[in-house]
C-alpha cells in the first residue's frame, strides 16, 4: 500500500492533536520551544556584542595610531 502525503493543513491538525494526547511528546515541543528562544536571545546578544566590539576596535586602533606616530615622533628626535 503506498503512503498518502499529508496535505500542510492535515500536518498541522495532527501535530496539535498529537501533542494535547501524548504528554511526552508535548513535553519535547516545548523544550525545544524554549531552545529556539534562548537561541534568539543569544543571537541578538551576540550581534549587539559583535557591535560594540567594532566599535572599541576602531578606538583601539586610533589610540595605537597616537602611540605609533608618538613613538616615531620621539625616535626622529633621538637620532638627529
Amino acid at each position: 500500500m503506498k503512503e498518502q502525503k499529508l496535505t500542510d493543513k492535515e500536518f498541522r491538525k495532527l501535530f496539535i492533536r498529537y501533542r494535547k494526547e501524548n504528554k511526552t511528546f508535548d513535553d519535547l515541543c516545548d523544550a525545544r520551544d524554549a531552545v529556539v528562544s534562548v537561541m534568539g536571545v543569544y543571537s541578538i546578544s551576540l550581534d549587539a556584542l559583535k557591535i560594540e566590539l567594532k566599535k572599541w576596535d576602531i578606538k583601539i586602533d586610533k589610540a595605537f595610531g597616537k602611540l605609533v606616530n608618538k613613538e616615531r615622533k620621539k625616535s626622529k628626535r633621538s637620532t638627529k
